[in-house]
């Protein structure tokens, strides 16, 4: 008795911890459709990357070119509020063959005030869940590091996901996310 007990404690314990999840599941997210992609073009660049949803993913790919002064493609998620003050950690199911990726927190929609990025270090073509600290989001200003990483005040005044090639490398690739999790 004393065991069903507890079982029966440790599910619902569980089950509380998993609903206080927030997820992004792109095979069940009816919002996918309106992440966009932007290309290094709003600066004259010449990369290339287009999105879609598949049954289960989103699916992101182009080919990154330096030419005319450009070097990314990126995968946003529309601007919303986003209040992130009460998660410690996020879960990303991914994988990439191409670039290497970060994924970055805009707090502003100007492309001048500094963003919060974590890099990921992705094997090629492989699914992989990539999980980090939200407290170790590194602030970038036009893409250089401050030094600094997020506040609190700043996890609960987010605007918006989004996913681009890191390293100023140029190439095709393809990025596909299952999830976003935080926890």
């Amino acid at each position: 008795m004393r065991k069903i007990i507890l079982f029966i404690v440790l599910s619902i314990l569980v089950g509380i911890s998993d609903s206080n999840a927030q997820i992004i599941d792109f095979g069940k997210y009816t919002g996918g459709q309106y992440w966009s992609v932007t290309n290094d073009g709003v600066m004259g660049g010449l990369s290339k990357g287009n999105a879609w949803l598949s049954d289960s993913t989103v699916v992101f790919k182009g080919e990154v070119s330096l030419d005319n002064n450009g070097g990314f493609s990126s995968l946003r998620s529309p601007y919303n509020a986003l209040d992130l003050s009460m998660y410690k950690s996020a879960e990303i199911r991914l994988k990439a063959s191409g670039l290497d990726f970060s994924v970055t927190f805009a707090k502003n929609r100007r492309f001048y005030i500094p963003n919060y990025k974590y890099v990921m270090k992705l094997e090629s073509n492989q699914w992989e869940v990539v999980t980090f600290d939200l407290d170790e989001l590194k602030e970038y200003r036009l893409g250089n590091a401050t030094g600094e990483t997020i506040s609190q005040r700043d996890l609960k005044n987010l605007i918006g996901i989004s996913f681009i090639n890191e390293g100023k490398e140029e190439g095709p690739f393809v990025l596909e996310v299952d999830y976003i999790k935080f926890k």
